[in-house]
């Protein structure tokens, strides 16, 4: 009942965040708004119970009769479309779709079985609908592709860890090139599995955040006349092109995370150190041009507890990175790092 409850609050304080207007916002279809509402009366039903009939009414409708003793995993996935107003990709929207697993946004727990909004439990003999996202394609000629059902394209698209179940299944609908629409879309899904490995925690607005930074570095490539396969890496987590100069990591940077020993902004040794591809310590600062993703910087603390590694990050404009650790550890870092778009980054390493 828990996870049900904070899976209506957080919909609800999304419709306040983005409320529908015309075709923006956040959109339900008639059984999507269907299925809220039936979560909202047996959350009420169950606060009722639960309070013994005390205190004044709620302020929602009354539950129907079958609300109070209802079957929460017989309950429909709650699911929705929020496409904000302002968020465009060359003159056309740009749009998050989402379904919410059984027990989101708790930690992590025996995984029940899923079920789609739209298609019956798992062995009903009916017919068991996906969720639609778009594909992109050339712009204004807003493409859709069939999805496997909420089960298998959570096991598909979430990290293998246990809480597999629990991270919200999100793609992104738009008319960008396919891929800048992939870039996109592993960018929204950092983020819920960033939550889902972290503990748990609601991720909608998060993913929003991440999407509209993530569409504006694309952007921001575009306009500078990068090619199209850099201008997907620059959008998200790709991987970087030796024509994108802007917004690649410098040889420096990289020829520390291929092992190399001292090396200098200007991607030559500064002889600071031997055995820099050995086991030894090694304390890197990285310059960047800005570090103002929250999606980024979360990152970048995950890796370093993940990699038992100290220093700090400063964010805004410069933003610095300082870390500290084993020698191959320090690598694997600067190689996760490597896969993030900067506009400009450059780094100094010592090895002993």
């Amino acid at each position: 009942m828990e996870a049900l409850e904070r899976q209506v609050l957080e919909l609800e304080a999304l419709l306040a965040v983005y409320p529908r207007e015309d075709n923006h916002g956040l959109l339900l279809t008639e059984e999507e708004q269907a299925a809220l509402l039936l979560a909202r009366e047996v959350v009420d039903a169950a606060s009722s119970s639960g309070s013994g009939g005390r205190g004044p009414a709620p302020p929602h409708p009354q539950p129907q009769p079958h609300a109070a003793g209802a079957d929460l995993d017989a309950l429909p996935l709650l699911s929705g479309t929020v496409r904000p107003p302002d968020l465009q990709w060359a003159g056309q929207p740009v749009a998050l779709r989402f379904v919410l697993p059984r027990r989101y946004p708790l930690a992590c727990g025996p995984a029940p079985l899923l079920r789609p909004a739209n298609g019956p439990a798992e062995g009903g003999g009916g017919r068991n609908e996906g969720v639609e996202r778009g594909t992109g394609g050339p712009p204004g000629q807003q493409q859709r592709q069939q999805l496997p059902p909420a089960d298998s394209f959570a096991a598909a698209t979430a990290p293998a860890v246990a809480g597999v179940h629990h991270c919200a299944q999100l793609a992104v609908e738009c008319s960008a090139p396919r891929h800048v629409h992939q870039a996109l879309g592993a960018a929204v899904r950092a983020v819920a599995e960033l939550e889902a490995a972290a503990g748990g925690g609601e991720c909608l607005l998060l993913a929003l955040e991440a999407l509209r930074e993530a569409v504006a570095e694309a952007g921001t490539c575009v306009q500078r006349g990068v090619g199209a396969e850099a201008a997907a890496a620059a959008a998200c987590c790709g991987e970087s092109a030796p024509d994108r100069p802007a917004c690649a990591l410098s040889d420096g940077a990289a020829g520390v995370a291929d092992g190399c020993s001292g090396i200098s902004g200007d991607g030559t040794p500064n002889g600071s150190g031997e055995g820099g591809g050995g086991s030894g310590l090694l304390c890197v600062l990285v310059w960047l041009h800005h570090l103002k993703s929250l999606t980024k910087r979360k990152l970048l603390v995950q890796w370093a507890r993940e990699l038992d590694l100290a220093g700090a990050v400063k964010p805004g404009f410069p933003g610095v990175v300082v870390v500290e650790g084993a020698a191959p550890d320090v690598r694997e870092f600067l190689a996760r790092m490597r896969a993030l778009s900067w506009q400009v980054c450059v780094c100094v390493c010592v090895c002993w």
